[in-house]
């Protein structure tokens, strides 16, 4: 997940912060374009394992959860596997890991720790969309604006989502246990 920024309290500001948010997401999703281009020309046609730490996020009140939430989990236990065409082109990643998040309610401390291991393939389209189609235990914040919006959910089987150019995060399927509410555990 990406950066957040806080909640306006009008609705003018609020648009503005939610274009501040998308622009988070998008430019998060460029440096990881950028760093899965770096290795391409190493490896022509060769896959390329390194670690992709996962840092603590901080969620303003109105973001994904009504109240403040942090997130934390080992940052040393990720990674990604970049795929190449022939021509040394990038093709796809490949992400994972054996990853524990502990998401915390900061007004009351209630946390719950959650297995958000994946893994999932990442497919950056030609239209500047991302596709990720993922397996096993994924945690997804919901921005305003995104469909469905306003959410922290935790999956626990087969899930498709998109990404827009523009940031926009929209859940297109899921297959599995029933998807749980974080928000409402630390509520």
């Amino acid at each position: 997940m990406v950066g957040r920024v806080q909640e306006g309290h009008c609705g003018v500001q609020a648009g503005l912060i939610e274009g501040e948010a998308i622009m988070k997401r998008v430019a998060a999703a460029l440096a990881l374009v950028a760093a899965l281009v770096v290795p391409a020309a190493a490896t022509a046609g060769q896959p390329s394992k390194y670690p992709t730490p996962f840092p603590d996020q901080d969620f303003s009140a109105g973001i994904v959860c009504p109240f403040e939430t942090l997130e934390h989990g080992d940052p040393n236990n990720g990674f990604e596997i970049d795929h190449f065409n022939n021509d040394g082109s990038f093709a796809w990643a490949w992400g994972g890991g054996h990853n524990v998040t502990h998401v915390t309610n900061v007004s009351n401390g209630n946390t719950v720790a959650l297995n958000t291991t994946g893994p999932g393939k990442f497919t950056f389209n030609d239209d500047g969309s991302v596709t990720i189609d993922g397996t096993g235990h994924w945690l997804v914040g919901y921005f305003p604006g995104d469909s469905p919006s306003f959410s922290l959910i935790y999956y626990s089987g087969h899930i498709v989502l998109r990404q827009s150019a523009t940031g926009q995060l929209t859940l297109i399927s899921y297959v599995g246990a029933p998807p749980q509410d974080v928000c409402a555990m630390i509520a």
